[in-house]
């Protein structure tokens, strides 16, 4: 069987397709934009909030804070804590120690008459009680603070003192957490 229209052998291409890419607008060799307004719009949104993030995470900052046992004393009107020696320079400076009593109230102490002095392990579980020992925190030295209440307090004897020791930016503290720590493989 004969095929009904032979193939032209000048053009591989059928004469309409040629005539409209050669009178189409935009001449010859322009290519179609792959990427419209919006798409550019959603790429320089994208940077300027990858921006606002990495400022963001260096400008926020994360509390480090060391902790330890408390317990009011006597009428509720003083705070007894153990906090590791760390807690020493900013307890100097007056910042605030916040404690925090089982199922109790959270108190922030600001006493200018704060006392805090060296204490042993054997010491300060005798002071705090029976298993104070087991709540003392791990540290080279402790301190026992010994601070005045403005108005005391009834209810639980027992809770956790907290001193904010010093903080650093979010974004390093995040990243530092991602990287393996040396020696580690």
């Amino acid at each position: 069987m004969a095929d009904p229209a032979p193939p032209d052998r000048d053009s591989l291409y059928r004469p309409e397709a040629v005539e409209h890419h050669r009178t189409r607008p935009g001449g010859q060799g322009d290519h179609p934009p792959t990427a419209g307004r919006g798409s550019l719009a959603a790429f320089w949104a994208l940077l300027a909030v990858i921006g606002t993030a990495v400022a963001a995470g260096m400008l926020i900052e994360i509390g480090e804070y060391a902790s330890g046992p408390a317990r009011l004393q006597g009428d509720g009107s003083t705070v007894l804590a153990v906090l590791p020696e760390a807690a020493g320079p900013q307890l100097r400076r007056g910042g605030p120690v916040e404690v925090r009593l089982d199922t109790g109230p959270r108190l922030e102490v600001r006493d200018p008459g704060l006392q805090a002095q060296p204490v042993d392990e054997a010491t300060a579980a005798r002071l705090l009680g029976p298993g104070a020992a087991a709540d003392l925190p791990s540290s080279t030295g402790l301190l026992l603070v010994r601070a005045r209440l403005s108005r005391p307090e009834a209810g639980p004897e027992d809770g956790r003192a907290s001193v904010r020791v010093g903080g650093r930016p979010l974004l390093p503290a995040l990243l530092s957490g991602i990287a393996p720590q040396s020696g580690n493989s």
